[in-house]
């Protein structure tokens, strides 16, 4: 996350925001690379390599999106990647990448506290510990920012402790942190505050489904559970998820986006179903009932 697992644990970054890539063209995937490895080498410039271990494919949609919306001073290097050494690659460098980069690890610190809490993940609280100095100087940076996505974190964890099955409302939760972060400020950020909400809000249910059958076996929480007893549970899923992004969608084409268009429609329009559509997959291939089956074909009119 900047979009990590939200459903009462983390295993990792999202990734649930991010291209098609079959459906890309080359020049954009090498300038979204470029994008990518800027907000990688961001991060270990402002927080050294130990902050790598959070980077997000999220985060860099988030670098794009500001990128087009407001002028920015964008420095481009070539530097040689320690995980890709053969090569040289691009890297891109401006405001919008290093706020993507203190997002990026400020979400990941929250989560290690909110896995030390409900699990007792030695591991995650080992490592936020090791980032609380690094948090520090975000905090101070972005005071009003940091409290108020504090605080909608706190509001999800009621739902997740007393168990509820409102999954709307712990799904505003978390858009509201997501608002937050979209928030950057200018005289488009009411605008991109309502996207990053609505965003926030499939990220959240979309993390929920994807993680559904592992929640069940291991007992852990998840708001869809009441939800999935019911008959073509999926295809539920997809129309709920399909008003979320639409109303996403909706408030991205009202902003005045001029660069990084056709990288921020695939992702919109197409890279966000990939995980919903490898989870139905999957469902046919363990013979689900015949109705969940037919959820990627879920029209867009099942919203009218």
């Amino acid at each position: 996350m900047f979009f990590y697992h939200v459903t009462g644990k983390v295993h990792g970054v999202f990734g649930y925001i991010t291209i098609d890539q079959p459906e890309i063209k080359f020049k954009d995937y090498y300038r979204y690379r470029a994008y990518y490895c800027g907000l990688c080498c961001a991060v270990r410039d402002r927080y050294g390599q130990l902050g790598r271990i959070s980077l997000s494919y999220d985060m860099t949609f988030l670098a794009l999106l500001l990128d087009a919306v407001y002028d920015s001073d964008t420095r481009r290097s070539e530097f040689r990647c320690i995980a890709h050494p053969v090569k040289k690659r691009m890297r891109l460098e401006n405001d919008f990448i290093s706020y993507a980069a203190d997002m990026n690890l400020y979400m990941a610190y929250l989560k290690c506290l909110d896995d030390w809490n409900d699990d007792r993940n030695v591991i995650k609280k080992l490592y936020s510990l090791l980032l609380s100095r690094r948090i520090k100087k975000i905090e101070k940076r972005y005071p009003e920012k940091t409290k108020s996505i504090k605080e909608h974190m706190s509001e999800l964890d009621v739902y997740e402790k007393s168990g509820s099955d409102d999954f709307e409302g712990a799904a505003g939760c978390f858009g509201r942190v997501v608002s937050d972060i979209f928030a950057y400020g200018g005289i488009w950020n009411e605008g991109l505050a309502r996207m990053g909400f609505y965003l926030g809000k499939f990220i959240y249910i979309l993390d929920a489904f994807d993680d559904l059958k592992e929640d069940e076996e291991k007992g852990s929480y998840n708001p869809l559970v009441k939800l999935s007893r019911e008959s073509d549970f999926p295809g539920k899923v997809k129309a709920i998820l399909m008003a979320m992004i639409s109303k996403a969608a909706e408030e991205f084409e009202a902003l005045p986006a001029d660069e990084n268009m056709d990288i921020l429609r695939n992702i919109i329009y197409a890279g966000v179903w990939k995980k919903f559509d490898e989870n139905v997959q999957e469902m046919r291939a363990d013979g689900v009932p015949a109705g969940y089956a037919d959820a990627t074909a879920v029209e867009d009119k099942t919203l009218n």
